[in-house]
């Protein structure tokens, strides 16, 4: 048989590939060292080996590397006794055969594939070598081998290479025809990627398993009991922990994992990976989750009866991006090898068994020993730190245990943390409980600088003094209105110095402003100014027509002519923190806009925040481009109030003309920008170099972005800050300071001053680190809610039961993230259809009840498709009949 050739099987076929260009020096090993204590003649099973070895084919195979490559099977060989060095410790010589094992590699094409040897320690103490090349050998070859070695006499065994060829035959009968079609149809709508959160960014080449993390944890018997009761085995309960668990740090309740199948009693190379559609939808109890696991692998085992690669066609899986085909986790469950090792008077423990190389992201491999569950959880360096390893084999620890306590309970509702260990996330108060109002902020800085330039549009220049006095002006006109505390006035203004003073002077009335933005719809603009129920409307003659018809005093803004040395005004007494400064109207799921109350006091905070966290200074000159009916456009107007610098307002027509947009910003020498991500894109697309040179800060937000942003943006040179938050809680919530070599998605950060975030489960129970789940805020900037929708604004702001602050409310964002290691957040999607386009936050809801309400329309459904700059909404109607 010497000269004879036999094709690969398909297992050895990928690996062959795998090992491609180096094949002369490959390190896809299966290592294992076994120590032996006890009376042991080490002759004698050097001469057990020798026979294992020329009873099993497999282990003396070298690859012939043609077109076809085939393999051949060599001549046995003599396995090697060695001694400790002289002056060698027996720990030295114990860490030298580890360190030599790890670093082992087979030339292929020259074989032998097995590398076995018995090193002497002492007279009764030994290390037994057994390393082979997984072209050579599986785990369950390995195991094979060592029971081999203490059978006495030696039993009948199964020829590898006649096996091969018997399954290769096989895939000629008909029978093939059915795995097929079972395949493609379990397959056919399976996720091709499990989207696990890395700590570092995934290499364009795949990385192989190269390290792992060893987990023991008691419970064996409660584990079997549970499969027991579930019709199941031990393996189902193992890869329901392991679903579980991947669910939750991934976000994702229906993927593929992979496992596999118990190999032949043969020695040698034959199994391959086994894909199971693991489905967690409808929110199964422990006990259906073991029960369908169990029914998976059983149905995938059975129709395990064609080549991997023909599945992964099957599926109509591409492969790239570094990853695996179709797999990117395996779960096994093993019998220890050193249990198969049994030599009467020697003790056996295993000293080194690294996870075999593999190209899948994590491999949960379990043995069972006594009472006890041990999990070798493998991992690539390359994409994870140990300790975000360790992290997950403790929670899947935890899961299984709790899985075992209760069978009946939602498997998602069972805790992967013991109760403490997950927790909210704040800032601790860093300005206390400022009494202050807004508009006294400008105020005290108009006081302080007069005659510096507040506002600066087009070649208009105002001071400090001419702004507070038309505001002050103004007020006492929305006084006269009937306008104060809790009225609400409609602004229907474009971006001018009149829109400047009509926001601060309604506030200076102790009224809140309303945007209405001039280029909404009509009806729109109607329906908003009807909800809001508002006191007066500031407008100016060209926009009046939008307007009128609400039976509501209209007033214009003025600028009359100020005197040099005019009084400055003071604010008026009787309005408190609590009352509401603007309303601004967001999306509604149901067709309806819905108006958000924030405070004085949310509005203080958050300003605060803002210019102490990022450095805001008296000469600051920010860009005013977003419109006002945007939450994001608040602190654009007040920043630079507030602190003494200029209000640089983008003239109306003008915000989406990119190339003015850099020529103005150049010409009013902005120092801070916000441009949300699909415009901050684009404008880096623009010739900057030497432009805009004294742009310090850019702030965006709103919407995910792109991978190539954050070196771009460093190249250019200003900071570039994300800022995340919800109109309900006052801008923003987080932000992050984004480096030039981001780990995507970009985060959106840590909490603001005086705010906490915590992330919760589907069942409201705090979840820990790195896990998915819905995000809650708290603190000073969640507003008082939606105006005159009681029902809505119990159901989003909830009653705090985490902080143990008294009466806080925390709002449900109904965003899904998660929280890295190292303590900032990141940004996954929805829990609802509510999408972001173009920096807009769209409720589909709403679009589809304006479709429904056509005559012509029976049903409608709008979805959003494309990402950043390319989203785009696209409706589906059914004709009415």
């Amino acid at each position: 048989m010497a000269d004879a050739m036999t094709p690969l099987s398909f297992a050895q076929l990928s690996l062959w590939e795998r090992a491609a260009p180096n094949r002369r020096a490959s390190d896809l090993t299966v290592p294992l060292v076994l120590r032996l204590t006890g009376e042991l003649d080490p002759a004698d099973l050097a001469a057990r080996l020798g026979r294992v070895i020329d009873h099993h084919e497999a282990l003396r195979v070298r690859i012939v590397d043609d077109a076809e490559p085939a393999q051949t099977v060599t001549d046995g060989w003599t396995v090697p006794v060695q001694d400790r060095l002289s002056g060698e410790s027996l720990d030295a010589t114990v860490d030298r055969v580890l360190r030599e094992e790890t670093a082992r590699t087979f030339d292929l094409t020259a074989g032998p594939l097995f590398a076995p040897r018995i090193v002497r320690l002492a007279p009764k103490d030994h290390l037994l070598v057994l390393t082979a090349h997984q072209l050579a050998a599986d785990p369950g070859s390995m195991r094979l081998i060592a029971a081999a070695l203490t059978a006495d006499p030696m039993g009948p065994t199964v020829s590898f290479l006649e096996t091969l060829m018997a399954y290769r035959e096989g895939l000629r009968s008909d029978g093939v025809t059915a795995h097929r079609q079972y395949w493609k149809s379990v397959l056919a709508t399976a996720p091709h990627l499990l989207e696990l959160p890395l700590d570092r960014v995934r290499p364009a080449v795949g990385r192989a398993v190269t390290s792992q993390v060893a987990y023991r944890f008691f419970g064996r018997s409660e584990l079997s009991r549970l499969a027991e009761s579930c019709s199941a085995d031990l393996f189902a309960v193992l890869s329901t922990g392991v679903q579980s668990l991947l669910a939750r740090v991934s976000g994702m309740d229906d993927f593929v994992l992979g496992t596999l199948p118990a190999a032949p009693d043969v020695v040698g190379r034959l199994v391959e990976p086994v894909p199971l559609r693991c489905d967690l939808t409808g929110d199964p109890t422990v006990a259906e989750a073991v029960a369908d696991a169990h029914r998976v692998h059983r149905d995938a085992v059975a129709h395990a009866h064609i080549p991997f690669a023909e599945i992964v066609e099957l599926a109509g899986v591409g492969s790239g991006g570094g990853q695996h085909p179709l797999l990117q986790t395996m779960v096994t469950l093993h019998e220890p090898i050193a249990a198969a090792f049994a030599l009467p008077g020697v003790a056996v423990s295993r000293l080194f068994s690294n996870p075999p190389r593999s190209a899948f992201d994590l491999t949960f491999d379990f043995t069972v020993e006594d009472a006890a569950v041990e999990l070798c959880l493998g991992y690539s360096p390359d994409l994870w730190n140990r300790t975000t390893v360790e992290q997950l084999a403790r929670y899947l620890a935890t899961l299984l245990r709790g899985m075992a306590a209760e069978p009946d309970r939602p498997l998602g509702a069972v805790p992967m943390v013991s109760p403490g260990q997950a927790g909210v996330v704040g800032t601790v108060q860093v300005n206390g409980d400022d009494p202050t109002l807004l508009h006294e902020l400008v105020l005290a800085q108009a006081s302080a600088t007069p005659d510096a330039v507040a506002v600066e549009f087009g070649d208009r220049s105002v001071s400090y003094r001419q702004l507070v006095t038309w505001a002050d002006l103004l007020s006492q006109r929305l006084t006269e209105a009937g306008v104060g505390p809790e009225s609400r006035v409609g602004v229907c203004l474009e971006r001018s110095v009149e829109l400047v003073v009509g926001l601060l002077g309604v506030l200076m009335a102790g009224g809140a402003y309303v945007p209405l933005d001039p280029l909404y719809p009509a009806e729109r603009l109607a329906f908003m100014a009807r909800d809001a129920e508002l006191t007066a409307v500031l407008t100016t003659g060209e926009l009046r027509a939008l307007v009128v018809g609400n039976d509501v005093a209209t007033l214009e803004v003025t600028t009359p002519e100020v005197p040099p040395a005019a009084a400055l005004p003071t604010a008026r007494a009787g309005v408190s923190p609590e009352n509401v400064a603007y309303l601004i109207y967001t999306s509604g799921s149901t067709g309806v806009p819905k108006g958000v109350a924030v405070t004085h006091r949310n509005l203080v905070n958050h300003m605060h925040w803002i210019t102490s966290r990022f450095g805001i200074r008296s000469d600051e000159r920010v860009l005013q481009r977003t419109s006002f009916s945007f939450d994001g456009s608040v602190w654009e107007f007040w920043m630079p109030l507030m602190m003494g610098g200029t209000l640089v307002v983008l003239e109306p027509d003008r915000h989406a003309d990119l190339g003015y947009l850099v020529d103005h910003m150049e010409r009013h020498r902005v120092t801070t920008a916000q441009l949300a991500p699909h415009l901050l894109s684009l404008f880096l697309d623009q010739d900057l170099r030497g432009r805009t040179p004294t742009l310090r800060n850019i702030f965006t937000g709103g919407e995910q972005l792109a991978a190539d942003v954050p070196p771009r943006a460093a190249a250019f040179g200003p900071l570039l800050h994300n800022l995340y938050g919800p109109t309900e809680v006052t801008m923003n919530a987080a932000a992050w300071t984004v480096r030039r070599h981001e780990m995507p998605p970009v985060p959106i950060g840590v909490p603001v001053d005086n705010a906490f975030l915590c992330v919760v489960d589907r069942y409201g129970a705090l979840v820990p680190t790195g896990v998915v789940g819905e995000l809650l805020v708290g603190g000073a900037g969640v507003s008082r809610g939606y105006l005159g929708r009681a029902a809505l604004t119990a159901s989003r702001f909830v009653a705090d039961p985490f902080s143990g602050l008294p009466g806080q409310r925390l709002y449900r964002t109904g965003d899904r993230v998660r929280r890295r290691p190292t303590g900032e957040f990141e940004f996954l999607g929805r829990v609802d259809d509510q999408v972001k386009v173009r920096g807009f936050r769209v409720e589909l809801g709403e679009i589809e009840s304006v479709i429904r309400a056509s005559p012509d329309v029976a049903e409608a459904v709008v979805v959003a498709v494309g990402e950043r700059e390319a989203a785009r909404l696209v409706a589906y109607v059914v004709p009415a009949r």
